[in-house]
């Protein structure tokens, strides 16, 4: 939830508590380029030994 503190309007990105299918995708696909499961298309990743 992010609060606008200006206008007090209040906003909700998961009412039930759990991320939704874009945002799972997002996080699985984020961790196995982390971890080296999935190619890092873009050479982001560095390894430091």
């Amino acid at each position: 939830t992010i609060l606008d503190i200006e206008t007090g309007k209040e906003y909700k990105f998961c009412k039930d508590g759990k991320p939704g299918p874009i945002s799972t995708k997002l996080y699985q696909t984020l961790l196995g380029i982390q971890f080296g499961d999935i190619p890092d298309p873009h050479n982001w990743v560095e390894i430091i030994n």
